[in-house]
This record gives structure tokens, C-alpha cells and sequence, in this order.
């Protein structure tokens, strides 16, 4: 019964929470300001997306251009697909024959001389991406309902959707929500994987690591950077090769009496672990262990790699100097931006952590999603306290059941992303911070809940001592 409650539970507050955001990210999109890159976008994913899926031309010279080198290419497919599905191939032509927008003259200049992209090729293409934000937000909610509760989930999802950050980079016709939403989607598996990993289903495991590898591929696809969801994977791993000398049994479990396991905290994935882990049985040993998680990983790894090289025929043929090749070309063009923009450069690892600090905690930035008064960090604080709360209800998690709890890889996975986005990024421009958020609204809305549940308990204690004073 309380699992039915649990999951209708779910339900209302998905469907809450698209009813609130929906508006956000849909009304009104064509009012969204223009931003030259937009033409960029459109223009090559209209040629790529022709040359790829409908002349079937790999050969071309095209791939090895300027413009076919300095971006991957599944993010252009996407919006090659939105303006296919809407318009067809007239629509197409005519994306990809709009003249480019030119950052070197000014908006009017581009205005008269029509390189401004018109809203019939904009406006599929910005539904597209508004679609993929949405749903971030509901995978978001799943996160953290999984991982904490449907509350903790709900006010995720709920921070994230009003993010003016995401907002406008969903409603733009851009990859930067596709990117949030592949690589988002990848924490999302690791429940399913978890499970069928602690009850030895390894046709359903391998399945959902070649899932992995596709969604990581996919993310890399869309932009470089997208590629550390992978590296997160494989930290995955070896936190899930660690539970394996946990204790002495070759698999992380210790083998609870299901009567003992309160049946109202049956609530997620972990608790539902514990009640039924009688069930359990010894699954080979160590070494067993160990190999069946290397095959995980290796397929994880293998399906991600053939899933970037498939969608790259700028790599056909030669496979590791075409992904060399397009590296090298894409850090040269990041450098040259780097020295053409005015005072936007971050070269220095302390500039990266204040600006990200900026961007991500300052109540002041046009980044945060809520706004306090007298420029007080509350979203810094709740995050530190969602950290903390995070550290200490998973060291007693281990500590009494001798196997890592789904947070702890949440926890991972925040840990790394910030720590790769930060050393990674070039430039104070908005999006390249975009792929943190969805870990910074988690950390902080555990917080908050952290934060009211110790402040109840505080004062439960308190009423019950006055209580004892009195009656004594």
C-alpha cells in the first residue's frame, strides 16, 4: 500500500511540476531575444543534418571544414530533425542558404543586411530545445526523489525550471539544453543499473550500460564537454568495485532479517534494497565481482565511443587522428576567443572558482533563481548544508548496511562535474556554467529539507524537555 502511495505521490508532483514550468519554457518563445549564435546553429545543423541522414554523403569536404571540425555533430542533427519534422526539405534549404549572422558588425547592420535568422526557422527549432529543458527538470525531480524524497525532487525541479539561466538558453535555438538533458539523463539510469547490479539480472544490467554509453555519447555528441558524464561513469565504477570489499561475502551487503526493516520506509530504491536484501544471494566472489563490473564499464565505455564515432564522418577512416584533429581544432578556436573577448576570459584556476561562485551562489547574479535581500549567499549556505547532510546520512547508510546508497553516487556525480566544469571553462559566458546547476539545485534543496528536518527535531527535543520539567 505504501508503495502505491509513494508512487502516486510521484505522479502528482510530475505532473505539478510540469504544469508550473510548461508556461515558462513554452509561452510566448518567439519573444525570446535573438542571439547570433542562433544562425550559427540552425545554418549548420540544416546542412549537416541533410548531408548526413538524407544525401548520405560522408565523403564530402564539408565534414572537414572550419565549420564541420568545430563542433560535434549530433547537436546540429537535433535541429536538423526540428526542422525536417516540421517543414520538410524546403524548410531545410532555406535554413541552410540563410546568410550567417556576422559578430564582426553591429545588430542593425546584420538586420539590413539579413543575416538575422526569421522566426519560421527559429521557432521549431526553439520548441525543440524548450521540450528537452522541460523534461531535464522532470529527470531532475526523479534524481532527487530517487535518491533523497519526492519533496527534496519536487523543489528540485522547481529551482532548476525557474533558473532565468536554463530559461533562456531552453528557449533559444541552441544544444546547451539537449547537452544538460543527455548527461542528466545518464545519473538518471544509474537506479535501474544499481538494481539489476545487487540482484545478478545481467541481461537487463548489460542492457542498461549500453543504454549509458549511447545517452553518454550522445551527450559528448552535442558538445565536448558532455564527455565528462563519462568519466563520471567510470568513477561510478570503481565506487561500485569498492562495495565489493566492504565486507568479507564478495558483495557489499550485509543480510538484514526483513521483519527488522521498517515497512513504511520501503520508500525508494535503497530502502526497498534493504527490506528484501534476505534475498540476496552470494554472487561469486571477489574477483567475480570485480570482472563483472569491468564488463560493465567496458560496455558502457565501447557503446559511447561507437555512438560519437557513428554520428562523426569526420572521423571515418581514421578514427583516432579525426577526434585529435577536431580536439585540436576546437581548443584553437576556444583560445582564439579567449583572446578576442574583452575582460571574459578566465585563464586561472582561482578566477574559475570566484566566477563560478558568481554565477552559481552570489544572490546578486542574474543566475540565481531566487533573490534575498542584502546579497545574503542562502543558496551557498543550503548547498554546504545539503553537502553535509549528504555526508553524514551516507556514512550511517554504510555503516549499517555495508553497500553505497544511490546518494553517494549522487554525491559523485556532483563532486566531479563541478570540479571538471571548473577547471574546464574558458570564458564567463552564461551557458558554459549551465551543466552545474542541475547538481547545484539537488545539493540545495537537500539542504533545505536537512535544514527543516534538524530544525524539528531541535525543537521536538526542546518541547519535550519542557515537558519533563513541568511534569516533574
Amino acid at each position: 500500500m505504501w508503495n502505491r502511495v509513494y508512487n502516486n505521490r510521484n505522479v502528482v508532483y510530475a505532473l505539478l511540476l510540469v504544469f508550473i514550468l510548461a508556461p515558462l519554457f513554452f509561452k510566448d518563445i518567439e519573444t525570446t531575444q535573438f542571439h547570433g549564435d542562433e544562425s550559427w546553429w540552425t545554418h549548420c545543423g540544416a546542412e549537416y543534418f541533410n548531408l548526413f541522414f538524407l544525401e548520405r554523403d560522408f565523403d564530402n569536404n564539408k565534414w572537414h571544414s572550419y565549420m564541420g571540425m568545430d563542433q560535434p555533430q549530433i547537436g546540429r542533427y537535433f535541429i536538423g530533425i526540428s526542422l525536417w519534422g516540421t517543414g520538410g526539405i524546403p524548410l531545410l534549404e532555406k535554413a541552410y542558404k540563410q546568410p550567417i549572422y556576422n559578430f564582426a558588425e553591429s545588430k542593425q547592420w546584420n538586420e539590413d543586411h539579413g543575416t538575422v535568422t526569421p522566426m519560421e526557422i527559429l521557432l521549431p527549432v526553439r520548441l525543440m530545445m524548450a521540450a528537452f529543458g522541460l523534461c531535464g527538470c522532470l529527470l531532475i525531480y526523479y534524481i532527487g526523489s530517487r535518491a533523497f524524497s519526492p519533496e527534496v525532487g519536487f523543489l528540485s525541479g522547481l529551482l532548476l525550471g525557474f533558473n532565468p539561466l536554463l530559461l533562456l538558453y531552453s528557449r533559444r535555438a541552441m544544444t546547451d539544453a539537449p547537452l544538460f538533458f543527455f548527461m542528466t539523463a545518464v545519473v538518471a539510469l544509474l537506479p535501474a543499473l544499481l538494481h539489476c547490479y545487487r540482484w545478478n539480472r545481467r541481461a537487463a544490467l548489460y542492457g542498461i550500460c549500453c543504454l549509458v554509453g549511447i545517452l553518454s555519447g550522445v551527450a559528448a555528441g552535442v558538445k565536448l564537454n558532455g564527455g565528462i558524464i563519462g568519466l563520471i561513469f567510470a568513477s561510478w565504477m570503481v565506487l561500485l568495485a569498492w562495495e565489493v570489499f566492504l565486507d568479507g561475502t564478495g558483495h557489499g551487503v550485509k543480510r538484514n532479517h526483513p521483519q527488522n526493516v521498517d515497512q513504511n520506509a520501503a520508500s525508494n530504491t535503497d530502502e526497498l534494497l534493504r527490506k528484501t536484501c534476505s534475498a540476496y544471494s552470494n554472487k561469486g566472489d571477489k574477483t567475480g565481482q570485480l570482472f563483472n563490473i569491468l564488463v560493465m564499464a567496458l560496455l558502457a565505455g565501447t557503446t559511447a565511443v561507437s555512438t560519437f564515432y557513428i554520428a562523426s564522418p569526420n572521423m571515418y577512416g581514421a578514427p583516432i587522428s579525426g577526434a585529435l584533429k577536431m580536439l585540436d581544432h576546437r581548443m584553437r578556436v576556444v583560445s582564439d576567443q579567449q583572446d578576442n573577448s574583452s575582460g571574459r576570459a578566465i585563464r586561472t584556476f582561482p578566477e574559475k572558482i570566484k566566477q563560478t561562485y558568481t554565477r552559481l551562489f552570489n544572490p546578486s547574479s542574474n543566475y540565481s533563481a531566487v533573490k534575498f535581500p542584502k546579497k545574503i549567499p542562502v543558496e551557498l549556505f543550503f548547498f554546504t548544508i545539503g553537502c553535509i547532510g549528504l555526508c553524514i546520512s551516507e556514512y550511517q547508510y554504510v555503516r549499517d548496511n555495508r553497500h553505497f546508497s544511490f546518494r553517494a553516487y549522487v554525491g559523485l556525480w556532483v563532486l566531479l562535474l563541478f570540479s571538471g566544469i571548473i577547471t574546464w571553462i574558458p570564458l564567463d559566458w552564461g551557458r558554459y556554467y549551465l551543466p552545474m546547476f542541475p547538481a547545484q539545485v539537488i545539493m540545495v534543496a537537500f539542504g533545505v529539507t536537512t535544514s527543516c528536518s534538524w530544525l524539528c527535531h531541535v525543537i521536538g527535543r526542546s518541547n519535550s524537555a519542557i515537558t519533563d520539567c513541568s511534569a516533574g
